[in-house]
C-alpha cells in the first residue's frame, strides 16, 4: 500500500471512531432492523444434489418404462429396400457401388 492509501485509510478509521451520536444511533437502528427482517427461504446445501439425483432418477425411469420402439423404425426402413419395391431395382447400381465403396474403406 502506498502512502496515499495509508493516509486515506487512517482518515476513514478516525472518522469511524468520531461519529456523532445521532449517526451512530441511526446505524444501530438500521442494523437492528436488518437483523429482525424476515429471512428468505434457502435450501439446505444437501438438498441441491439430492434434487438433482431425484430428477435424474425420474428421467431414467421414464426412459426405461417407455422406451422408443426401434424395431418399428427398423422395419419401416427395411420395407423401403425390399425386392418387391420397384425403387430397389431402379437404384440397384447405386447399392452395388455403395457396397463396393464400403468394402474398399474397410480393407
Amino acid at each position: 500500500m502506498n502512502t496515499f492509501e495509508q493516509a486515506l485509510r487512517e482518515q476513514l478509521r478516525e472518522a469511524e471512531h468520531n461519529l456523532d451520536d445521532s449517526v451512530a444511533q441511526q446505524l444501530v437502528n438500521a442494523r437492528r432492523q436488518a437483523m429482525s427482517a424476515r429471512r428468505r427461504f434457502h435450501l439446505p446445501r444437501f438438498m441441491v444434489p439430492a434434487l438433482g439425483m431425484v430428477t435424474a432418477s425420474v428421467v431414467a425411469l421414464i426412459l426405461v418404462v417407455a422406451p422408443v420402439d426401434d424395431n418399428q423404425q427398423r422395419q419401416s426402413g427395411m420395407e423401403r429396400l425390399t425386392p418387391e419395391n420397384a425403387e430397389f431395382y431402379e437404384n440397384l447400381d447405386f447399392f452395388y457401388w455403395l457396397a463396393e465403396s464400403d468394402a474398399a474403406k474397410r480393407s
